[in-house]
């Protein structure tokens, strides 16, 4: 199977291997994106990450009239380094990913008793001026749940 490096006329840079193509669209397994960084002593960093984070299948079809630029005599080192990738970086621990229920039954109570709060305030101060009421209208319209 033959390798590439892929310039995306959006600027993204990615390494894959090719599995076919024809005229119009060219079939990729694993594309990994490239991302070249300033440390901060000025050296460039390279660090890479899965092209798509989420899709189940490691096979992608790209059309071509995205590619701005093809090579496939790619470094032995680059080909090191990405196949190291490849290895270590599998995202299983998304396979197995389970939401936290606690979590979220903690955040729909939090949720609910701000609402029920925000209403019973906005019921107060239609009946008088309380600062309180409304500072506190202020805050929970600013409050993230994490």
């Amino acid at each position: 199977m033959e390798h590439a490096v892929i310039k995306l006329m959006n600027g993204e840079e990615i390494v894959a291997k090719i599995i076919i193509e024809d005229d119009e669209t060219i079939k990729l397994s694993e594309p990994v994106q490239i991302h070249r960084i300033i440390s901060g002593v000025g050296h460039e960093v390279i660090k890479c990450s899965h092209w798509l984070l989420f899709n189940k299948n490691p096979e992608v079809s790209l059309e071509k009239k995205h590619i701005l630029l093809r090579v496939n005599d790619i470094n032995e080192t680059v080909l090191t380094h990405y196949n190291y990738f490849i290895k270590h970086s599998k995202n299983s621990h998304l396979e197995n990913y389970q939401p936290d229920n606690n979590l979220l039954d903690r955040a729909k109570r939090i949720y609910h008793d701000q609402q029920m709060r925000r209403a019973e305030m906005e019921n107060n101060m239609e009946h008088d001026d309380d600062l309180e009421a409304e500072e506190y209208l202020r805050n929970v319209s600013n409050t993230t749940i994490h």
